[in-house]
């Protein structure tokens, strides 16, 4: 299995599970200052295991904010 990538927002570790009752995967931290909202939800179409949803999870788009504040994003 891959290793997760790191909060986008806070640089955290974070931990993936899946929940039979909503048949989706929650990304959530362990004991952290982070203040997104959590858990962030990998829906079960898009992830039909644990190893896809940490895929899903590691797929993100590239970002660098440049000193006049505006941000480059590379896909």
């Amino acid at each position: 299995m891959n290793k997760l990538k790191p909060c986008p927002f806070c640089g955290d570790e974070v931990h993936i599970q899946y929940e039979s009752d909503v048949k989706a995967f929650s990304v959530w931290h362990k004991g952290t200052k982070c203040k997104f909202i959590e858990p962030f939800w990998i829906n079960g179409d898009e992830a039909k295991s644990l190893n896809e949803s940490y895929k899903v999870w590691n797929e993100r788009v590239e970002t660098t904010i440049v000193n006049n504040g505006t941000m480059n994003i590379t896909l």
